[in-house]
């Protein structure tokens, strides 16, 4: 089971990952992780 430190980073991967999908990527190393 995920510690709630790990839930909050999951959920706010999660959020940045999916507002890429509205917005351009930042950065290239982000749109990599977002493919990974």
């Amino acid at each position: 089971m995920l510690r709630a430190s790990d839930r909050d980073r999951l959920y706010l991967l999660v959020r940045r990952v999916s507002g890429l999908e509205e917005q351009p990527p930042v950065r290239n190393g982000e749109r990599g992780a977002a493919d990974a």
